[in-house]
This record gives structure tokens, sequence and C-alpha cells, in this order.
């Protein structure tokens, strides 16, 4: 069972190309979850401007935070995004 752990929310409105990097973004991030076990990303190919990340249990907490900010820098999306824990 997932549970909602973060929220990545996305400031800017960089038209088509931004709205794809982030799509891609968290594609990215719900493959590297689900491979390890970590956890999940509902709704990534509706993602716009933020994105919902599930863990499965609260040890992962960090694991997931670190594989969320590497795929942030990956997709260039540091300097966009902001990471809320919910």
């Amino acid at each position: 069972m997932f549970k909602p752990a973060y929220l990545v929310q996305f400031s800017s409105d960089g038209g088509l190309d931004f709205t794809n990097r982030v799509r891609n973004f968290a594609e990215d991030l719900f493959r590297t979850l689900r491979a390890k076990g970590l956890g999940d990303v509902p709704n990534e190919a509706a993602a716009t401007d933020k994105v919902q990340v599930s863990v499965s249990a609260a040890r992962h907490l960090g694991a997931v935070l670190k594989a969320i900010k590497l795929q942030l820098r990956k997709h260039n999306l540091a300097a966009h995004g902001e990471i809320v824990r919910l």
C-alpha cells in the first residue's frame, strides 16, 4: 500500500517543452521507484505542474527524496521544482 509522501511543484510555465520535461521527469521517477520497490508516482502521464510521490514504507522516505532530487537534476528541473513533504 502506497501512501502520499512528497509533492513536487513546478514554478515555471515554459510552454510545451517545459511540460514535456515535467512528464519525462515523472515517468523516469516512476520507473526508478517501482524498480527499487520504494514507491509510486500516481498519474505520472498527466503531470504538468505538480507531481505527487507515494512511498511504500516510512523507512524509504530518504531514498525516495534522494531519487526525486537526482531526477530533478537529470531533467534540468532542480531550479524550477519545490519538494513539499505531505
